[in-house]
């Protein structure tokens, strides 16, 4: 299994672009991330559901305008300048991984509850000391 290069995945991604535009990326890549991860402009795990035009113009903004700008008849001559230049994605800062998303909602939970509390407490006091309160014998 070879490695591909760096004009090889540039072609493809520019001619996905012209001919396939609503192709997904996990076709692109043939289901191996790893072959690719020496690459440039290769896509993550998560970006695998998205279609070639989606990301090109999301990830790849500068790439996305030049290939909207310009027709498919200029594609050697993209392909070419993507071979000498150094662009890459986007750095993205992630969502909260779903155990970073569980521990938040769990301490926002714990912190209504210990207001809950709080304020069940002060009411049930003042209800005491009004003398409203029907639960204490008297």
């Amino acid at each position: 299994m070879t490695k591909p290069t760096q004009e090889q995945w540039d072609k493809i991604l520019v001619e996905c672009f012209y001919k396939h535009k609503e192709a997904p990326m996990w076709r692109l890549v043939d289901g191996d991330l790893d072959k690719y991860s020496h690459l440039l402009r290769v896509p993550d795990l998560y970006h695998l559901n998205m279609n070639v035009t989606e990301y090109v113009c999301s990830i790849l903004p500068k790439l996305g305008k030049i290939l909207w700008d310009t027709d498919e008849s200029k594609m050697p001559n993209i392909i070419k300048a993507l071979g000498k230049s150094k662009l890459d994605k986007l750095k993205i800062k992630r969502a909260n991984t779903p155990r970073e998303e569980k521990l938040a909602r769990q301490a926002e939970q714990r912190q209504f509850r210990v207001l809950g509390a709080e304020r069940g407490s002060s009411r049930r006091h003042a209800s005491k000391m009004n003398g409203t309160d029907w639960h204490t014998c008297k």
